[in-house]
């Protein structure tokens, strides 16, 4: 046997000159290991043996299924004889624990159970001892087993879609009872529709035969209930996208509807027995079952909600109705209130927000002019109003989603000359609400749900009236004394059409009408006026005489005030009283001649002092709605049957009795006694006016046909003129700038002026 010659002895020995041959020498001579590559540069990722060493190939591949059998092959690693192999997986997802079956042998087995990455390495190694390796890494596809789904809940009836889930790789076949439906379409799950209307009822196989491979098939099978039935159910399309949607639904039976349910998007169900609601169709009873969606509630994207009949043999029908929302953003405006009065800058503050993401831009406007945008989900933005008229403007402020749906809110807004009329709300009304009446500090809030409150204005203290909400026909809201009172009915008001109520300052409800010993008899029981501590109303007989019943909270003592002789019947609106002293003077009026239109009326006092009634009219003209402030009676005046031009006369008198005067020939029918002053404006073809009367002088407190009265009490009087309402005060003759804007309600109590604008509540001292 040859023998190479020690390589570095050579290379000192004999030069420098003398190594690349030395190196040529050792490579023929079989020195050193196969490393890189495969043989010629064939076979990705196998190592390149240098002469006479190993090649390491394993046959290659990149995604199997989950689950499944695979043979790794390394029998075309060279040379063929005498090789030994040896195989170690290196790499496995997390959680698996895939072995190697046979990891001596050329040809082992693994089977991955999760997916995701594997890596092997063959190590193949000859009788000389060298070796060379090659490595494989492949992606492992999870497979889950199809199953059959149902389109709709079972029983099934009528057309049903059947399909896979699961993974499913080939075409499907699909047999009912053995008997060939038809083949899948190419859509994800093979889906088919199946017409359950021509099986009968009861229980039937499904196979879906999916072909993996030549005559190669898999089967997957379920067992289904059909059961249809004479219940016929019919939807109309989601009424919006938006607010409250509403869902119709109609059904029929020949056994009858014994129930229709709706379940949005698999939550509680809501069961109703009988139609709830009345179609376009309709023209009496109710005839569809309607569902409501609350898209607020719910949040914008697709929704689900599946209505189920079930007639009175037990049989159901499904439908399901897709539902979707696409809410407008969401716009909280914090600032201006609704009837703000502003001077100097206008700020504007609040957030616009969107339950679909995505950018939400804001702009805001007063008039036309925009003075306020940006995308930014909250915003605060100072406007400048330096200059601008005194008037009442609009601000408008838009949100606009990134599907261009778009909110507005609007608001009232009331720039001022001065700063000393922009006043500030002491509250602002909630939605819907409205301002009943006034006393002194407190107002009586009506809700939109029927209910009421007290609120103080200037503690902010609020007393809930309790059951407000449920009564009916509720009018005629007082406040006198702390105490509440009203008109109406409730299933507590049995004697009578109606009832009047009261409340005391707890908010504690009574039926001054049921306690009453005087209401029996009376078909109402009607229009209460409320002054001092006592309230009085009437005890309305139709065609018969009438009378009054008078409450003094303060005792609980009832009191029947009868008309004197010669009245026909009692006029069952617009009277008053005054306590003076101690005493209760009411004031009324009545029938005394003649019929219907053409009927004559009169005045009637009463005192409680004496318990008498006493004519204060006799003169066969038509006098009715007397008004009463204590020192002074006021009434119309007009024609049996009323004036042609609908103008009445206004007529005074000394409470206590004495000469009447007329004070005015042609005031409209509505005017007011309060405080000593009594007040009404004149119509316009009469030199149209706003005037006072006070027991010394009538002032023409506006002379244009665009005055108001809005309110008198206390010695003052509101009224508007060209857009701006004014007070004049009786005691010093000065009218005063109150407002550059039109109010809602006004009421003059307390030595204030008690208004709103808009949602806005205010309270002015005069």
């Amino acid at each position: 046997m040859s023998r190479c010659p020690d390589p570095l002895r050579f290379v000192f020995a004999c030069g420098i000159a003398l190594l690349l041959p030395i190196l040529a020498v050792l490579v023929g001579c079989g020195g050193g290991s196969s490393s890189g590559g495969s043989p010629g540069g064939g076979i990705p990722g196998a190592e390149t043996p240098a002469s006479g060493a190993p090649s390491a190939s394993i046959v290659r591949f990149t995604t199997v299924n989950t689950n499944t059998t695979v043979t790794l092959d390394g029998s075309g690693s060279a040379p063929t004889a005498g090789l030994s192999y040896q195989w170690t997986l290196t790499a496995r997802p997390t959680g698996s624990s895939a072995t190697l079956t046979n990891p001596g042998s050329a040809t082992p087995i693994i089977t991955p159970d999760l997916g995701g990455t594997y890596t092997v390495v063959l190590t193949v190694t000859n009788s000389a001892g060298q070796s060379a390796i090659d490595t494989l890494s492949f992606t492992a596809v999870q497979v889950i087993d199809p199953a059959i789904v149902l389109g709709s809940a079972e029983p099934l009836s009528g057309s049903v879609q059947l399909s896979l889930s699961g993974t499913v790789a080939g075409s499907v076949t699909w047999y009912i009872d053995l008997m060939l439906m038809g083949t899948g379409s190419g859509a994800a799950g093979a889906p088919i529709t199946w017409n359950t209307a021509s099986y009968a009822n009861g229980s039937h196989s499904i196979i879906a035969r999916i072909q993996v491979g030549a005559n190669s098939y898999q089967e997957v099978r379920r067992t289904v209930t059909v059961g249809n039935s004479s219940v016929t159910l019919l939807t109309a399309t989601p009424s919006g996208t938006t607010g409250t949607i509403a869902i119709d639904a109609r059904a029929a039976s020949s056994y009858g509807i014994a129930s229709v349910s709706g379940s949005l998007d698999g939550g509680p169900a809501t069961v109703l027995t009988a139609p709830n609601a009345c179609s376009r169709f309709c023209s009496s009873s109710n005839d569809v079952y309607r569902f409501t969606v609350n898209a607020g509630a719910v949040g914008s994207g697709s929704h689900t909600l599946v209505i189920v009949a079930t007639d009175n043999n037990g049989s159901r029908r499904t439908l399901t109705v897709p539902v979707p929302v696409s809410n407008a953003p969401v716009i909280t405006l914090a600032g201006p209130a609704d009837g703000a009065f502003v001077n100097g800058l206008l700020r504007i503050n609040g957030s616009a927000v969107t339950d679909k993401g995505g950018t939400v831009t804001t702009v805001a406007r007063l008039g036309d002019v925009q003075v306020l945008g940006t995308t930014l989900g909250s915003f605060d933005a100072l406007y400048d109003i330096t200059g601008i008229s005194a008037r009442d403007y609009t601000l408008t402020v838009t949100a606009t989603d990134k599907d261009g749906l778009a909110s507005v809110v609007t608001r009232r807004v009331v720039i001022t000359s001065s700063p000393a009329l922009g006043y500030t709300p002491v509250f602002t009304l909630p939605p819907g609400a409205s301002l009943l009446a006034a006393e002194g500090t407190q107002v009586l809030v009506a809700t939109s749900d029927g209910g009421a409150y007290l609120r103080d204005l200037v503690s902010g203290a609020e007393v809930v009236l309790r059951n407000a909400a449920g009564i009916q026909y509720a009018t005629d809201w007082q406040i006198s004394g702390g105490r509440v009172y009203a008109q109406a009915k409730d299933s507590d008001c049995t004697l009578t059409f109606n009832c009047i109520y009261s409340w005391d300052a707890s908010g504690t409800r009574s039926n001054l009408s049921t306690a009453s010993p005087f209401t029996a008899g009376s078909a109402y029981q009607e229009n209460p006026v409320a002054r001092g501590g006592f309230v009085a109303w009437t005890n309305w007989n139709g065609p018969n005489a009438g009378s009054y019943t008078l409450y003094e909270a303060a005792t609980g003592k009832f009191t029947r005030i009868s008309p004197p002789a010669g009245i026909n019947y009692v006029g069952n609106t617009d009277y008053d009283l005054a306590v003076v002293g101690g005493v209760v003077h009411f004031v009324s009026w009545g029938q005394t001649g003649g019929s219907g239109t053409s009927s004559s009326f009169d005045i009637i006092r009463w005192q409680s002092d004496t318990g008498v009634s006493t004519r204060v009219t006799s003169d066969g003209l038509r006098n009715i709605y007397p008004q009463t402030d204590g020192a002074r009676i006021a009434w119309q005046r007009s024609p049996v049957g009323g004036s042609v031009d609908g103008t009445v006369s206004l007529i005074t008198q000394p409470l206590t009795g004495g000469a009447a005067t007329a004070v005015a020939s042609g005031a409209s029918t509505s005017f007011s006694l309060r405080g000593g002053v009594l007040a009404w404006r004149e119509s316009a073809s009469n030199s149209p006016a706003v005037k006072a009367d006070t027991a010394a002088a009538t002032t023409v407190l506006s002379p244009l046909s665009s005055g108001a009265l809005y309110a008198s009490g206390e010695g003052k009087v509101i009224y508007g003129e060209s857009g701006w309402v004014y007070s004049w005060n009786s005691a010093t003759g000065v009218r005063t700038l109150r407002l550059e804007t039109t109010p809602g309600v006004v009421f003059v109590t307390g030595g204030a002026m008690v208004f709103t604008v808009n949602s806005a509540v205010y309270r002015v001292g005069l």
